[in-house]
């Protein structure tokens, strides 16, 4: 065999071996082995999976009830405030009824005016329909005195409460003076009392220093040399031995001496509790002040609710004078009708324009009562 031809399958060979190589890395790259899976076991159980869930947003209670006024107008007053606990029906805000009122009285007249064109154009009533008309006029007036009589019997409530609101109001007030007058009369003896301390104090810190003093320029010594002094009196002298002369001696400057020290020592105790009695005594005087004057606050806060509250219900009372008289004005006019009858068509027209009159005064009426605004339901 040639070189040549060994030379060629050496070279054959290597390249088998490369492309036998090659497959099988490419084969352990494509097919990896499995990993091994490790498995758990356990017993089932009964439990609870606790989930959070988070959001943004405005919470708002499923029990607020929205309130908005029926007509539009000011707002000219307001009985409640946040907070308060409301019954059904009560009132909680007044808007401005001038417009209102205005617009029911141009509403009845327009009424007032539709009736007797139509009773104008009707053909004369029957004996029936007379007797039923001269009855519902006179129930028409007995609801009117009715009102009348309600309004006049609660207008002389109204005043009696009024009166019985200023009484409290004053009677909370002169309390209120009253208090103040003796707080400030209190305060001037509590400081004269500190002040006759003071002097006290003053002149047995004199008087012990005058002594001291005395007993300085005159050489009253202790055993030692020193100025006698009340430290020795009271401490020192008793633990010594000393003939009766020289005890004698001693006591004769000692007495004042300590008699002086212990009236200091007692006037600044009296002070201090004057200065005490001061503090406690004003402390009380600025507590129950500062409750007469809550009182006295309320009081007119109340008196100011009360009132307008009574002005409400007074406001009801004449507007239901003025229904009543208004119907029995509509009343009246209805029953003045012509002796000659009509044609149809103005009959039809008369009746239209009649019915708009009425629809009118309908909506006029509801819209002032819609002007005071009550609780549908009860709350806080």
């Amino acid at each position: 065999m040639t070189k040549a031809r060994i030379r060629i399958l050496s070279i054959n060979l290597i390249l088998l071996l490369a492309i036998g190589g090659a497959g099988f890395w490419g084969y352990t790259v494509l097919h990896p082995k499995a990993a091994v899976v490790t498995t758990q076991t356990a017993t089932v159980t009964r439990g609870d999976v606790t989930s959070t869930v988070s959001a943004t947003g405005k919470v708002i209670s499923p029990s607020d009830i929205g309130l908005a006024p029926l007509v539009a107008g000011t707002l000219s007053k307001l009985y409640v405030k946040v907070g308060d606990h409301v019954t059904p029906g009560e009132t909680l805000a007044q808007i401005d009824t001038t417009n209102l009122t205005t617009a029911l009285t141009q509403a009845n007249a327009s009424l007032v005016s539709a009736h007797a064109a139509v009773a104008a154009l009707v053909p004369t009533k029957t004996a029936a329909e007379q007797a039923q008309a001269a009855l519902q006029l006179a129930q028409a007036q007995a609801a009117l005195d009715l009102a009348k009589k309600n309004q006049a019997d609660n207008t002389a409530l109204t005043q009696s409460n009024a009166a019985t609101y200023q009484a409290t109001v004053d009677a909370a007030k002169k309390a209120l003076d009253d208090a103040t007058v003796n707080a400030n009369l209190a305060s001037a003896n509590y400081q004269a009392s500190v002040d006759a301390a003071q002097r006290t104090l003053d002149l047995a810190n004199v008087t012990l220093s005058n002594l001291i003093w005395t007993y300085t320029q005159t050489r009253v010594v202790d055993t030692v040399g020193l100025t006698l002094s009340v430290d020795f009196c009271s401490n020192t002298l008793p633990t010594l031995t000393l003939s009766t002369k020289d005890v004698t001696a001693f006591n004769t400057n000692c007495t004042p001496l300590v008699a002086d020290s212990n009236a200091v020592v007692s006037a600044k105790i009296s002070l201090a509790n004057a200065k005490s009695s001061q503090a406690a005594s004003l402390l009380k005087d600025q507590q129950n002040l500062a409750g007469l004057t809550t009182a006295y606050n309320n009081a007119v806060v109340t008196q100011r609710n009360n009132l307008a509250k009574d002005a409400v219900t007074m406001s009801g009372y004449a507007n239901s004078v003025q229904s009543a008289q208004n119907a029995l004005d509509n009343l009246n006019a209805s029953t003045n009708v012509s002796m000659q009858p009509a044609k149809q068509s103005a009959i039809d027209t008369a009746q239209a324009q009649l019915a708009n009159a009425q629809a009118s005064y309908d909506q006029a009426t509801r819209n002032l009562e819609a002007a005071t605004i009550k609780a549908p339901v009860a709350g806080d």
